[in-house]
């Protein structure tokens, strides 16, 4: 069960609801943020001798996050997605090149929908993590997206 690039990440902030490759994730996490979104850096600020503020555009992406209940049904089933873009033992399982799309939207009508493509998977949890008040960690699944449509 690989993403491939007609699946489409569909979240909702109000419902709490995100769908990754068919898989419809509703265990987030109420201690962190459930979803994330990281800035975006679009330019370069340097100064030349004499002050002059010189501004380069440098590319960027948009970076996403989930955070889930770890060993939720939700966590397994998109841990078992990520474990195909793993590398084990110098082998990969799936497709590494595959893109996602996704599309953002918050119930409401207070946003409008956001339309991403050209993603790929960045980083998901190797384990589960416990904090120092021995909780376990929510596992974060991390994207990102070069296109905005």
């Amino acid at each position: 069960m690989g993403l491939s690039s007609s699946e489409i990440l569909e979240l909702s902030f109000a419902g709490s609801t995100v769908t990754v490759g068919g898989v419809k994730l509703e265990s987030f996490v109420d201690d962190a943020n459930p979803i994330e979104f990281q800035d975006c850096d679009i330019a370069n600020i340097e100064y030349s001798l004499n002050g002059r503020m010189i501004r380069s555009v440098k590319p960027h992406g948009i970076m996403m996050s989930v955070t889930l209940w770890p060993g939720s049904p939700d966590d397994t089933k998109l841990f078992n997605i990520c474990m195909k873009y793993h590398c084990n033992d110098g082998n990969y399982s799936g497709d590494v090149n595959q893109e996602l799309k996704a599309t953002i939207s918050v119930q409401g009508g207070r946003v409008s929908p956001i339309n991403l493509s050209k993603g790929t998977l960045v980083s998901f949890p190797g384990g589960v993590g416990v904090s120092g008040k021995g909780k376990m960690n929510g596992r974060t699944y991390t994207f990102i997206f070069n296109s905005i449509e």
